[in-house]
């Protein structure tokens, strides 16, 4: 894209000798991408005479693409994901002409031979657009006519400029404008409504020999009873169908914020008002594994350090709920919050406290605020407060509470009664070792920058 990303100044993808998979530098004024899994590249023709252009997933198996970027009687091929999708049958719309250069009913449907899994297909705008319109536009294009770098998804963002009966158009190249360039033909350009992204254009033409003027797009609102049409009604369309309900998904082991073994077990639930399809986890962004079954448990090897752990939870309708958690794997020398500890330096948090005889590792929390991994938060006094887990002080491989000696955090939440009785409950009172605390806390301070 000029980013740029462009077609199509002669409204056609890359050349048939151009590479189809050539890592490139970043996109002027554009980013190399790795979101938008709908979006991916289409290869048309034979081995040795193969056109790229950009087309994107707009049902469980229907693709949206360009008119000029069919090539009548050649094998098409859908590529997403590192997965590659043969398509079983290509519609073009039966008014592209190539030989007016308005490029008008520049679109196409390519039908494939089996789904992609777990990909959540592009929702298809109804909406007109509107002049000024922000765009988000994804292909696979080159950063210039000459630069010869196709095959690398990029994203980048402008504006509509003018808009036809048919087509719209977006401007200018630099300063954090992106456009596009050949290769990026059939890609999309998506607009956002409330909080909902939407498909809105189709790159179609650009500038002859100068990508980053102009870019065109088929607008996606005219031809959209064209496209359900031909995709024999395979096109998501959120709240048309019987079922426009979200699977609800939680993860219930282990909790948000706890810290794990570096082997841990994630159990989820997961539920939807028809049936759960699959459930798909992540974890720092990356996909690990995908069931289409329950029990939806998965186990993971996770190094040490803090993790974000997304589940999404699909229905065959294209509805998907997520969930996520962040835990924590400590490296092996250090305790685990709740478990057993003399002093502060046994914890992962840094922070040993005690109530009554049984001294634990915690952290710091914030009533209202930063929660706890498990159990409640507790003043701790002098503006601090402190998780205290609801079964505290378990030793490293089991035993009881009454093997905990030590220390320097002090607590009672018992005490004995003024006339020497038995020791009789009060309200629950956490007081850390505060030398240890202090100094945590002016590690802390010290590490922030001064104000000048």
């Amino acid at each position: 894209m000029s980013m740029t990303i462009s077609a199509l100044a002669t409204g056609c993808g890359a050349p048939p000798d151009a590479p189809v998979a050539r890592r490139g530098a970043a996109i002027t004024d554009g980013t190399e991408h790795y979101g938008h899994k709908a979006v991916g590249e289409l290869e048309a023709g034979a081995t040795g005479k193969i056109q790229l252009c950009t087309a994107t997933l707009i049902g469980k198996r229907t693709v949206l693409t360009a008119a000029h970027c069919i090539e009548p009687g050649k094998p098409h091929v859908f590529k997403l994901e590192g997965q590659s999708y043969p398509a079983a049958s290509v519609i073009r719309h039966e008014m592209w002409d190539p030989n007016i250069n308005t490029f008008p009913n520049d679109v196409a449907v390519i039908i494939l031979a089996t789904a992609p899994p777990n990909i959540d297909p592009a929702i298809i705008t109804k909406r007109p657009p509107a002049v000024g319109q922000e765009l988000t536009l994804v292909g696979y294009g080159a950063t210039s006519e000459t630069a010869g770098d196709v095959g690398q998804k990029r994203i980048a963002t402008n504006k509509i400029a003018t808009i036809t009966a048919a087509r719209f158009s977006f401007t200018g190249t630099g300063g954090g404008i992106g456009n596009t360039c050949i290769g990026d033909s059939g890609g999309p350009a998506f607009s956002t409504f409330g909080g909902q992204e939407e498909l809105v254009g189709v790159t179609s033409a650009g500038t002859v020999g100068a990508c980053g003027q102009r870019g065109w797009d088929s607008r996606v609102d005219v031809y959209h009873s064209w496209i359900v049409q031909n995709a024999q009604g395979d096109v998501y369309q959120p709240g048309s169908s019987g079922d426009d309900q979200a699977p609800t998904v939680s993860i219930t082991s282990p909790k948000d914020r706890a810290t794990v073994s570096g082997k841990p077990t994630i159990e989820v639930d997961a539920n939807d008002n028809v049936g759960v399809a699959s459930v798909t986890l992540e974890i720092d962004g990356s996909e690990r594994e995908t069931k289409n079954a329950a029990p939806w448990t998965f186990s993971v090897d996770l190094a040490v350090g803090s993790h974000a752990i997304k589940v999404v939870a699909r229905d065959d309708a294209g509805n998907a709920g997520s969930a996520t958690i962040t835990v924590t794997v400590g490296d092996g020398d250090k305790r685990a919050y709740g478990v057993a500890c003399d002093e502060h330096a046994q914890c992962i948090s840094g922070i040993c406290a005690s109530q009554a005889n049984v001294k634990f590792c915690t952290e710091k929390c914030t009533a209202g605020g930063t929660p706890c991994p498990e159990g409640q938060c507790v003043d701790a006094g002098g503006g601090t407060s402190v998780c205290v887990p609801t079964n505290p002080g378990t030793p490293p491989g089991g035993g009881g509470v009454d093997q905990i000696s030590g220390g320097c955090a002090v607590a009672n939440g018992e005490r004995a009664n003024e006339r020497g009785g038995a020791a009789t409950p009060t309200p629950l009172l956490v007081v850390l070792c505060m030398l240890g605390l202090a100094a945590v806390l002016k590690r802390r301070r010290a590490s922030r920058p001064r104000r000048r």
